[in-house]
């Protein structure tokens, strides 16, 4: 991966259209070849209008190229404009990838979109309705228990965990150690660590069950980036079709990217042709798993 770091208005954007051009200058790359993946639609459409303006100028000025040592020919055989970058949000592209091979993992291609609100309202109707014991013994309201369900679930889904008995597991010993004295239990601080720890015992099964109610209902956002990672990971032919697509990938914000977009983009492209923009200090999207740490992977 091409790792690009910088500050606010250092000119990111400009760097990215820039070494977008420097690939189609001297690599012959066609700019059909080139995909540029950001959060907001706005973000996109800025970028795009930036790639066809300068790719614009280029066959404009194909002589002054050629004579700086550069061809650009392959630009000019498309007079009306027709080959541009494909410039798309990171849920689009996820979106898109998930829709059109959704069947090879048993969902439809026409699956809806669940919002958050509705996804708030799921998980709360689980909570209300569980008959699972053990919630009592968390010392939180139940809109904190409804969004810790949520957080776990989007986790457990982030990081591929399929078996949760490990951590249940892991809770139950954390539990036990409240019932024994040591040095360090008097202290407010630590009792209250040991006891978030602790309540994944009874906070894990209500996430596979809002898991479960969810999906009848359809997907959310994060999940169809879950599902296109395994989708290109298990079906090498869908990873193949992309690669020969897209030469060229720049992907802006990248400090805001959480860990099942980077390793799709990884699984789906590799590094090589990767360019990465983003500033780890302009991180705003902690609450849903990015983390600067990300820019480092």
């Amino acid at each position: 991966v091409h790792l690009v770091l910088a500050g606010a208005g250092s000119g990111k954007t400009e760097t990215m259209s820039m070494r977008a051009l420097w690939m189609i200058a001297t690599q012959g790359v066609r700019p059909d070849q080139v995909l540029g993946l950001t959060f907001t639609r706005k973000a996109a459409r800025e970028l795009s209008e930036r790639f066809r303006r300068y790719i614009s100028l280029m066959i404009q000025r194909e002589k002054f190229f050629t004579e700086a040592g550069f061809d650009v020919s392959h630009l000019g055989k498309d007079p009306h404009g027709f080959s541009v970058p494909t410039v798309a949000t990171y849920n689009s592209f996820a979106a898109q990838i998930f829709s059109e091979n959704a069947a090879r993992i048993g969902w439809d291609s026409d699956t809806p979109v669940i919002t958050e609100a509705t996804a708030y309202g799921i998980a709360r109707d689980v909570v209300m309705k569980t008959e699972r014991l053990g919630l009592a013994s968390i010392d939180a309201g139940i809109d904190a228990i409804v969004a810790a369900v949520i957080r776990l679930s989007n986790e457990l889904a982030e990081f591929d965990v399929d078996d949760t008995a490990p951590v249940v597991e892991l809770a139950r010993s954390f539990a036990a150690m409240d019932k024994f004295p040591f040095e360090l239990k008097g202290s407010l601080d630590i009792k209250d660590k040991l006891a978030k720890v602790a309540a994944l015992e009874h906070l894990i099964p209500l996430a596979l069950d809002f898991t479960a109610a969810k999906r009848s209902r359809g997907v959310e956002f994060a999940d169809q980036v879950t599902f296109a990672r395994r989708i290109v990971t298990e079906f090498p032919d869908v990873r193949d079709r992309y690669r020969a697509e897209y030469s060229v990938v720049i992907l802006d914000e990248y400090q805001d990217t959480s860990y099942a977009q980077t390793q799709l983009f990884a699984d789906l492209f590799g590094s090589e042709r990767i360019t990465a923009v983003g500033d780890p200090n302009q991180s705003i999207y902690g609450w849903r798993g990015a983390s600067p740490a990300n820019v480092a992977s």
